[in-house]
């Protein structure tokens, strides 16, 4: 499995707790466990026992009850409990600790840790090479930073977000305030589309560098064509933290690209779409670099290949335009949450496979003058941009249900019911195989067709959440099978 920022045992209680989760509904035994874990009976006991420790730190409760048995099927919350295992990483708290403590040496951080530096520079190794990548580079000896500060920003930040949401540095803001202030001022704290978390975040990591005089001194965006009026609420805003008023237009325009233009939209209604279409807009009208041409040109491909409302097209837009923004600065992808999840074996592989046509796309125009730096990064660019398009390119296909014709009422209204508050079920009633039939429900097998290759039963005398949740689970699982393209 590959991690960039979890150690070896880490990556090995994931796949224990994968499996628990995947066992059907009951009480097992750890010697069970352990003989259908692919690790050795001595490593799946430390395992399982290291897991019981982290859920009574994270959630108050033990993996084992009495007789040390184990509940299988879904029980632990795998979001909360990937989020704890990279929260706990040495990657995470070695970025904390440098943010938090910028004059404290390595030796400072291994006696937090109460680890061997010879053990923290192992587990460190792995994310630091990950850096390297977009030349940011720790020296480990003087613990000083080197890079785009900028992207060392964006990369602290999408390592901060995904280990805690953002609760280890927001609780050592001391300018809350007024990072709330210019959030209001500019219209976002009151968006429903606009995580107010995510952007305290980034706003006092920002803080943070720059009192520490650690300004960005570059930034490839010099003309952030933003309106007056906010242009000078932003502007007041930074000069509280600036030493420097020559620091003010290069740290001016990081801030509104990652204010304004550094999103992916889930709706229309989102304000910040505006700002992103004006922007690309004047830069059109402004620059006479080639890569601007290539906005209208994607966007009336994808069109093409797709069938969406207005709405939709205009977010799946807004979405494109920012994903093309992100690889001009460097001619590579940015180190942002995005990047690191194509590293970390906790996340889904979201950037799994290119469509044809947006890989064609991409190589077709790598060879236009001006573009030959989108052929060093042609497969990435091909498959975020894939990743945004994909919710539309195909029309989402339903899970088909049949419940056989049952001689009890009430059950047959509960489980339809039931069914009915699922937008991706369609429910029928059969007593015969029908090949478009994706599952039969029933009380009894001898009801449903001896052809059928998916069925559940339920309880004749109802349908209790236990056996619902069950139920939802498998047609989830149909769901996501019938859709994976």
């Amino acid at each position: 499995m590959e991690s960039i920022l979890l150690s070896e045992d880490a990556k090995k209680k994931i796949r224990i707790v994968n499996l628990l989760n995947n066992l059907d509904s009951g009480i097992y035994t750890t010697h069970y466990i352990a003989s259908v874990s692919p690790f050795s009976k001595q490593t799946a006991l430390y395992l399982l026992d290291s897991i019981s420790d982290d859920l009574a730190e994270l959630f108050g409760y033990h993996l084992f009850g009495s007789n040390r048995r184990i509940t299988g099927g879904g029980t632990i919350d795998t979001n909360r409990y990937h989020q704890f295992l990279i929260y706990k990483s040495v990657p995470y708290q070695f970025i904390l600790f440098i943010l938090l403590n910028p004059r404290k040496t390595l030796d400072d951080f291994c006696t937090q840790l109460f680890m061997s530096t010879s053990s923290v520079r192992r587990l460190l190794k792995p994310f630091l090479t990950f850096l390297e990548t977009f030349d940011i580079k720790i020296n480990l000896a003087s613990m000083k930073i080197e890079g785009n500060e900028y992207e060392i920003r964006l990369a602290f930040n999408a390592l901060l977000w995904i280990g805690s949401s953002g609760k280890d540095i927001l609780e050592h803001d001391h300018f809350r305030q007024k990072h709330i202030e210019v959030l209001k001022k500019i219209g976002f704290w009151d968006s429903p589309f606009i995580n107010n978390n995510e952007l305290l975040t980034l706003l006092t990591i920002a803080q943070l560098r720059m009192e520490n005089n650690c300004p960005v001194d570059s930034f490839p965006v010099m003309n952030n064509h933003l309106p007056k009026q906010e242009t000078k609420i932003l502007t007041e805003y930074l000069r509280q933290f600036l030493p420097d008023a020559s620091q003010l237009p290069t740290e001016l325009n990081f801030l509104v690209y990652c204010l304004y233009y550094k999103f992916l939209a889930f709706d229309a209604q989102d304000m910040r779409i505006h700002y992103l279409e004006e922007f690309i807009r004047m830069e059109k009208e402004r620059s006479d670099d080639k890569f601007w041409l290539l906005f209208d040109e994607l966007i009336h491909l994808v069109k093409a290949k797709t069938q969406m409302n207005t709405n939709e097209f205009l977010t799946v837009s807004s979405n494109l335009s920012a994903i093309l923004l992100g690889f001009y600065f460097n001619h590579r992808p940015l180190p942002d949450k995005n990047e690191i999840a194509r590293h970390e074996t906790v996340f889904p592989h979201i950037y799994q496979a290119s469509f044809p046509f947006i890989q064609a796309f991409t190589k077709k125009v790598a060879r236009r003058k001006g573009l030959g730096w989108i052929t060093n990064v042609s497969d990435e660019l091909a498959a975020c941009l894939s990743y945004v398009v994909k919710p539309y390119l195909y029309e989402k296909k339903k899970v088909i249900v049949a419940i056989t014709p049952l001689p009890n009422f009430i059950l047959m209204r509960t489980l339809a019911e039931f069914l009915a508050s699922f937008s991706f079920v369609e429910v029928v009633y059969r007593d015969k195989n029908d090949p478009a039939v994706d599952l039969f429900i029933s009380t009894f097998q001898s009801f449903i067709p001896e052809t059928s290759s998916s069925t559940f039963l339920v309880d004749i005398r109802g349908v209790p959440d236990g056996m619902k949740e069950q139920l939802f689970k498998k047609l989830y699982a149909i769901y996501q099978k019938k859709n994976r393209q």
